[in-house]
């Protein structure tokens, strides 16, 4: 293995759990970015949007055009909200339930479902995350054992659901940077507890923590507790403010990682929105942490730079990095079902179509990829 002080080895395997690709014409550029910077495959992540309702198209354009190199978790849609208020007649919206969703993005070849939805930004529109037709959602998901990826806060699992009355929320808490993209809120703290509460109800869930679950903001005392009462909860190291935690308590921390060693995966939150070289130096800044004891600089809070990595042992890594992902999601991403996602695109462009005219340019992608996947049919 090439460790990042080792130049002479063979470079270690990479599966990138945490990745978003939001842009059709960035996929050359993610090719780019997965040469220069080692990266084997991706975990592509799709999101709600509150224009074309998500971005599954893209993914399922990414999975067709490089089979081999991309998994690709799929978001649910909630057109009824999304197209609020538009030309959209609501009434006449078909409306697929969650856990029907979740059969549609099995059958067309997706790896996973991402949500976003305890994001506070989204939960003050898609409702409470543990009503009868999220339990029934998750009761469904852990039955196929499908995984999921989940912003959310591990560290709310073992509270009591019915804790979950409003804060006093002060904003000004917070720095300027989280409130302009609307992270923080009122709802907040109860869509957390809201998830926790269905997480309990379904011990199997195979799940997957973005940001380390939120568990670096408590205690290296608290992890071992979660960790050993949800066996199929996972947690990735997409970046955020737990390397300043990590780095303060660095010794306790890094004997979790070398207990939990087979709970852990590699994100690093890369996006099509970013340039080359601020894609490739993220992804290197993560392994450097893991992997050295370098001092590594992050950016978002100046005054506790730098942070020292774990400097974690090969066969740690070796798991983190790819082993971990291929026991959860699979050695290889799944097939696409081409005739499955031409249907589903075909149904979000229609509803996208029919919601306008937009009072500004938008590119209804849906149509663009089921164009092009009929297209590649055809030839």
């Amino acid at each position: 293995m090439n460790r990042m002080n080792n130049p002479e080895g063979d470079d270690p395997r990479i599966i990138d759990c945490h990745v978003h690709f939001t842009d059709l014409e960035s996929d050359g550029r993610f090719l780019e970015i997965m040469d220069i910077a080692n990266i084997d495959k991706m975990n592509l992540l799709s999101t709600i949007d509150a224009l074309k309702l998500n971005f599954n198209p893209e993914l399922i354009y990414m999975k067709r055009s490089y089979p081999h190199l991309f998994y690709i978790f799929g978001a649910l849609e909630y057109p009824a909200w999304i197209y609020s208020g538009t030309n959209l007649d609501s009434r006449r919206v078909k409306r697929t339930s969650l856990v029907k969703q979740v059969d549609e993005l099995m059958d067309i070849g997706f790896d996973g479902i991402k949500m976003i939805e305890a994001h506070a930004r989204w939960r003050k529109y898609v409702g409470p995350l543990n009503n009868r037709r999220y339990k029934e959602f998750f009761k469904h998901v852990e039955s196929l054992q499908f995984p999921l990826l989940m912003h959310a806060r591990a560290s709310e699992l073992g509270k009591r659901s019915y804790d979950t009355e409003l804060r006093r929320y002060n904003e000004k808490q917070y720095p300027l940077w989280v409130r302009q993209a609307g992270w923080q809120h009122p709802l907040l703290k109860k869509a957390r507890i809201e998830v926790a509460d269905m997480i309990q109800r379904c011990p199997d869930l195979k799940v997957i923590f973005a940001h380390f679950g939120g568990l670096a903001y408590v205690s290296p005392e608290q992890t071992p507790y979660i960790l050993d009462s949800y066996k199929n909860l996972y947690l990735d190291v997409t970046p955020g403010m737990m390397m300043y935690n990590w780095t303060e308590r660095r010794d306790e921390w890094r004997e979790i990682f070398l207990k939990y060693q087979d709970r852990i995966l590699f994100g690093t939150d890369v996006s099509s929105r970013q340039s080359l070289d601020v894609a490739v130096e993220l992804i290197q800044r993560v392994r450097r942490f893991l992997e050295t004891e370098d001092p590594v600089t992050w950016g978002f809070i100046p005054k506790r730079e730098p942070t020292i990595g774990f400097n974690l042992p090969e066969h740690v890594l070796r798991k983190i990095y790819a082993e971990n992902f291929e026991r959860v999601v699979g050695k290889n991403p799944k097939e696409l079902k081409v005739e499955a996602a031409i249907a589903k695109c075909e149904r979000m462009a229609k509803m996208m179509r029919d919601a306008g005219p937009w009072p500004y340019r938008v590119k209804n992608t849906a149509e663009q990829v089921g164009n092009l996947l009929r297209q590649n049919r055809d030839d």
